[in-house]
């Protein structure tokens, strides 16, 4: 069987800073700091420096050049302390 990959599957590279608050209409909470790494109209991929639950909706601060500013982890892998490797679904 072979897996076929649409257009807007592919992520691109998109190194950068961005900033955060937990929820998915949040304005008075703290404010966390993330690395993107990869982005495309559907998600990110980027670092965090604290475990999120996948599912936890978050809200970007920072302008990116996609439509969303809502995601969700979809899953967290440990890189180090205090160190992870997250994928996010826009929604």
């Amino acid at each position: 069987m072979q897996h076929t990959r649409r257009k807007n599957d592919i992520r691109y590279d998109f190194p950068s800073t961005i900033e955060y608050v937990m929820g998915s209409q949040a304005d008075d909470e703290a404010v966390h700091k993330g690395i993107t790494i990869n982005l495309n109209s559907t998600g990110l991929g980027m670092y965090i420096f604290d475990l999120l639950p996948n599912g936890q909706l978050i809200t970007i601060k920072t302008t990116l050049p996609v439509d969303s500013r809502t995601a969700a982890i979809c899953w967290t892998k440990k890189e180090a302390d205090n160190f992870y490797r997250t994928g996010l679904k826009f929604i």
